[in-house]
């Protein structure tokens, strides 16, 4: 899951979806490829597929609570695996 965090819900999902869109079509001109609509993007981020923030709510204490996972746990076993020979 992913998260993208704005004002409002709506302001946060418009927000991150133009921006994933003129991503998608520089890359897919470069491969001389037509780039999927804004809107077949849109339709791809279904409620479980990522999450809007527009203000605090359990959503935000979720992403919170996975941040600091990421912190607390992933990171540690990243660097332990990192420093070894």
């Amino acid at each position: 899951m992913h998260g993208f965090v704005a004002e409002s819900g709506t302001r946060a999902r418009s927000t991150y979806l133009d921006h994933e869109h003129r991503m998608m079509a520089e890359g897919m001109a470069e491969l001389g490829r037509p780039a999927p609509s804004r809107a077949d993007r849109a339709a791809q981020y279904g409620p479980d597929g990522m999450v809007f923030v527009g203000s605090p709510d359990e959503t935000t204490d979720r992403i919170l609570h996975l941040h600091g996972l990421l912190g607390t746990k992933v990171l540690p076993q990243v660097r332990a695996e990192l420093t070894k020979p």
